[in-house]
């Protein structure tokens, strides 16, 4: 809610035997070096700015933990969307 304008929308959905959820806004988007970069670790967390990527690292750690016949969760981000802002993605076998 922090990043958006004023909206935000929430999908979920199930592709085969993989649930999606998706959380999109209408806000200015990742700036382009969280797209480029892989999923944070903590010694690339900056505690000094506003977005540390703590909450991306969580959430990648609890969606690599659900793993089902080889498929492996995970999260992604992109901008874009419906909304024309950030898109979080959420893929959970």
């Amino acid at each position: 809610m922090r990043y958006c304008k004023t909206s935000i929308k929430v999908k979920a959905f199930q592709q085969g035997e993989t649930l999606i959820v998706k959380i999109l806004d209408d806000g200015a988007g990742y700036p382009e070096n969280m797209l480029d970069k892989l999923m944070p670790t903590p010694s690339t967390f900056n505690m000094t700015m506003s977005r540390t990527g703590l909450g991306l690292y969580f959430a990648q750690l609890i969606a690599s933990k659900h793993i089902q016949d080889g498929n492996v969760g995970k999260i992604q981000l992109e901008n874009g969307g419906e909304l024309d802002g950030s898109v979080f993605t959420l893929t959970l076998p």
